[in-house]
């Protein structure tokens, strides 16, 4: 779960580019949310493990957060998690949740679903944000999966990871055409895919 986290770190950047209010605010202010949905693949021909990953970028500081509630509009599926993902980037600060399932393993719904951003001192404010079904890579192999996201103009990435599951590098594949002897402290690589839509493919994990 290190590799997804340090993946969200890099590719939330692109989701939000709203200025914050200042944090001497008292009242929480939900300034965007946004959803992806991420479809993981643990090899070539499994089909993928799907999970939903929901981030705001908040006018309080985010260590602030107590929980995020994630209500899917379209079909009254509700979710509530207090294990909270923090982190800043200069003036903007991101918390959220990253690994919300549908039971039964049902494919979640298109459609505006509300966030309800709740912290310490148990303020709280809400947002909405629009989620793309993608209905049809549920049932697509990795080949399948590529040639679906090449088809959208999707952009394809590198991440290199230590033993640890630290993110030695992000970005283009061509940069390091064998991966696996890019650093001395390389430990594994996948590929990403990501295009508009909320979209996110993980690739199978390739290790040393």
């Amino acid at each position: 779960m290190k590799k997804i986290f340090n993946l969200l770190k890099i590719s939330i950047l692109s989701f939000f580019i709203a200025g914050l209010v200042s944090c001497a605010q008292n009242i929480p202010e939900v300034v965007r949310s946004e959803g992806t949905l991420i479809f993981e693949y643990a090899d070539e021909e499994s089909l993928p493990e799907v999970r939903l990953a929901v981030y705001t970028e908040t006018s309080s500081d985010p260590r602030r957060t107590s929980s995020v509630e994630v209500l899917c509009l379209e079909n009254g599926f509700q979710w509530e998690s207090d294990r909270i993902v923090i982190y800043e980037s200069g003036d903007q600060s991101f918390a959220g949740v990253q690994n919300l399932y549908m039971p039964q393993d049902r494919p979640f719904a298109g459609g505006e679903y509300q966030v309800v951003y709740k912290t310490l001192t148990e303020e709280k404010d809400q947002n909405r944000f629009y989620l793309s079904a993608h209905y049809d890579v549920y049932s697509m192999t990795v080949s399948e999966a590529e040639q679906y996201m090449r088809e959208r103009n999707g952009r394809k990435k590198l991440m290199i990871f230590d033993k640890e599951g630290h993110v030695l590098f992000y970005g283009e594949p061509s940069d390091f055409p064998d991966p696996l002897n890019s650093f001395p402290e390389t430990a594994s690589y996948r590929y990403v895919w990501t295009c508009s839509g909320n979209l996110m493919c993980l690739l199978p994990c390739v290790k040393k």
